[in-house]
Order: structure tokens, then sequence, then C-alpha cells
């Protein structure tokens, strides 16, 4: 699923299935992504629209219900810390070209107590 999402054509092909897939599907598309390293999936143009896709479906999507776990597990990969230096991945994302579109998503899909956890990520 990475090296799709990564893909210039194969990217389309993800977000189609998250868009129009199975539950089960969705799920383990957004389980692959979050697998990955997601500062570069979002530092990508076509690996990034497949994020941005992976929080809107699991958000707001028919089967967002069933997906909760996942959008939890993936909104915490992208908030976790980054090994190599001081700045979160979220703050790596938000000055990226790419990346910053993820974030924007990010904070259109928080729910509650994310959206306080959100603001000092980006401000640490």
């Amino acid at each position: 699923v990475g090296k799709l999402a990564r893909n210039t054509y194969g990217h389309n092909v993800v977000r189609h299935l998250l868009q129009h897939g199975e539950a089960q599907h969705i799920r383990q598309i957004i389980r692959a992504i979050s697998a990955n390293n997601v500062v570069e999936l979002a530092k990508s143009k076509s690996s990034s629209l497949v994020l941005e896709t992976c929080l809107q479906v699991a958000t707001c999507g028919k089967h967002a219900a069933e997906l909760d776990s996942e959008r939890a597990a993936l909104v915490s990969e992208i908030l976790g810390c980054q090994d190599t230096g001081k700045c979160s991945r979220l703050q790596l994302m938000a000055l990226d070209e790419f990346g910053n579109y993820v974030v924007q998503r990010l904070f259109e899909c928080a729910r509650g107590p994310e959206v306080p956890l959100l603001h000092r990520r980006l401000l640490e």
C-alpha cells in the first residue's frame, strides 16, 4: 500500500478504495498507512493525498463508526515524536509543501481533546 500511495497513478487507486471500498478494506489500508513513516508519506504529493483521504474517510465517511480505532491510531502516529530531532512530526509536516495540507485536514477532522493537543504539538 505504501508503494502504491507514493506512486503518481497508484495513489488514485488507493484513494478510490478508501472512498468506495468496504470497511474491512479501508481498515487494512489505514493500518498499512499508519505502519509507514507518516512524515515521509506527508512529504510526497501523491501519498499526502492518500493521508488526507484516510483522515477524511475515517472521520466522516460512511464507515467512520467502524474505523474509529484505525483513525485514532493514525492520529496518534501523526502526533508522535520524531526520533531524530526536537521538532514533532506535526511540525515537520506543517513546514512541508505537501505535508501542510495533511495538517490542515487533521485540524478539520480533529475530535474533542485532540484539538488542544494539536495546538500544543504545533506550538512546541
